[in-house]
């Protein structure tokens, strides 16, 4: 036995008898059949380790899981609450140790988000919301705890680190949150008996596959592959040249373009589609690169043409592609074109009755808040039960969900809210495309354009593409905590860099002071 070595020996011995005395306990625990009490402490377990081993990167997990917003081991919470909170209660220890010194520096961006609160706030002391849970009358407050989370989620990113390594491999990392909700949902496409399984473990999946039991073969769209391909599409866009990806030559990243093209067209969803042209097209400009997109527009477009040509004589589409592209003209299936159109017009007539009618919209000017009889709404899922068209839209009415950024927010917040929130919005887009302008060239940059796209293209896809402010509030105040995180992360780069600088522009007098002794030598 060596004695420096005694505390390896130590801990090797506690950890040893630790675990032989949690298998002793958890086995009398199993053979009496009671489990309640091992499942909390395998829970402990597990919320102890992954603390210790992400230690003060478990921000990482809050980042990564924000988009999966699907119950998680049929609990309450989805797999995005737990994440933040897990890395909230553990930055709240870190903090308490003082291994977490970073205090966050506040702007004009922190006042408006600032006040966003404080009015979501007279939203519910003006319209109180609670739950099924808590069998009130007016139910369908979740917005407000969707903020509530996004706030910890801020209060955790403005006090966080981001490496220059970990940077450069964020958007990889980001890809995998992308993973789990898609495989799921695959699975339940081509097995839909698994469906139920696999919901007790992620409850985010897209039901598709049962509801294919019932649609006519060949069209059903695959709607969980937009949000994989589209980000596939962004990294692409944002990592390499455009005329590289389009190029056969560069065989590997042409061949990711196709799968991304090809999951984006079999998703049916048009908004998808445009969302990764104007990608691209960004992409390109901050790149620097408007010759080499002016080109790849001459040579795409007849070669789109090409394709729309043959379409319905040559060739046969899928579906959900032709549905995908039916906006231009060509020779597409009427299911597809009927099936498109249907479903703009269906959004129309839902935003002609809120404008219209009074009982959808009380209070133009300070909203309505979240929130929505229960009764009502149990009168409306009898209707829709019953067979009635009609009541899927007024459904839809009664929650606010009504496909439209700009009416949401009137129907919640109004007027007022609408302005705050268009506000925050501006200021996200000014700063995103600042911080892209400032990481260009740097270790930075790849994540930064990544990341600030979304952000920079949010508000204009918010007002006439989708949009829905009980949710996109929250995704507001989650872009502020990363635009923060990303401007501390990067100031500090900037300053170590220049204090390297300074120290190597102290030692270049010394060498060259001693440059004639070394020539002597």
């Amino acid at each position: 036995m060596r004695l420096d070595r005694l505390p390896e020996y130590f801990l090797s011995a506690v950890v040893t008898i630790l675990g032989l005395v949690f298998a002793l306990y958890a086995g009398s625990q199993i053979g009496s059949g009671n489990t309640r009490n091992l499942m909390m402490i395998g829970a402990g377990c597990a919320y102890i380790l992954v603390g210790l081993l992400f230690k003060e990167r478990i921000w990482i997990l809050a980042f990564l899981c924000w988009i999966c917003t699907g119950r998680f081991l049929s609990t309450p919470l989805s797999l995005h609450d737990a994440a933040i909170l897990l890395s909230f209660s553990w930055f709240l220890i870190f903090k308490a140790f003082k291994l977490i010194k970073n205090k966050p520096v506040h702007g004009w961006i922190d006042v408006l988000v600032a006040l966003n609160l404080i009015y979501v706030g007279t939203m519910f002391i003006r319209n109180p919301t609670g739950g099924l849970v808590l069998d009130s009358d007016i139910i369908g407050g979740r917005p407000y705890l969707s903020v509530a989370i996004a706030v910890l989620a801020y209060w955790v990113l403005v006090r966080a680190d981001l490496s220059p390594k970990l940077a450069g491999r964020l958007p990889y990392l980001w890809f995998l949150a992308f993973v789990l909700p898609t495989l799921f949902s695959i699975i339940s496409f081509f097995v839909p008996a698994l469906v139920m399984p696999l919901a007790r473990i992620y409850a985010g999946i897209d039901l598709v596959g049962e509801l294919n039991l019932s649609a006519d073969e060949g069209s059903t769209r695959l709607g969980f592959l937009g949000g994989i391909g589209a980000y596939l599409f962004l990294v692409l866009a944002c990592k390499y040249r455009p005329s590289t990806i389009f190029n056969p030559i560069y065989f590997g990243r042409f061949l990711l373009m196709l799968l991304a093209c090809l999951m984006i067209l079999l998703s049916g969803f048009r908004s998808v589609m445009i969302s990764a042209g104007v990608m691209l097209i960004m992409a390109g400009l901050y790149q620097g690169r408007k010759g080499e997109l002016i080109k790849l527009a001459v040579i795409g477009v007849p070669i789109l043409g090409l394709l729309i040509a043959m379409q319905g004589t040559l060739l046969q589409l899928p579906f959900p592609v032709q549905r995908s592209l039916s906006f231009l003209p060509g020779k597409w299936d009427e299911r597809a074109v009927t099936d498109a159109e249907m479903s703009s017009e269906w959004r129309y007539e839902m935003w002609r009755w809120m404008w219209n009618e009074e009982k959808y919209l009380k209070n133009w000017w300070l909203g309505d808040g979240f929130g929505y009889s229960q009764e009502v709404l149990n009168q409306n899922l009898a209707a829709v039960a019953r067979g009635d068209y009609s009541a899927v839209q007024e459904g839809f009415l009664i929650t606010g969900r009504v496909h439209s950024g700009p009416l949401s927010a009137l129907r919640f917040s109004g007027y007022i809210g609408f302005a705050l929130f268009l506000l925050l919005s501006l200021a996200i887009t000014r700063m995103a495309h600042r911080m892209v302008l400032r990481t260009r060239g740097t270790p930075y940059g790849f994540a930064v354009l990544v990341i600030c796209l979304p952000m920079i293209t949010f508000l204009p896809f918010y007002i006439f593409v989708f949009g829905a402010y009980e949710i996109d509030l929250a995704t507001l105040i989650f872009y502020v905590g990363v635009l923060k995180l990303l401007e501390r992360s990067f100031n500090r780069y900037l300053e170590e860099k220049a204090s390297e600088q300074l120290e190597n522009a102290k030692e270049m007098p010394e060498l060259m002071d001693a440059r004639p002794n070394l020539l002597a030598r």
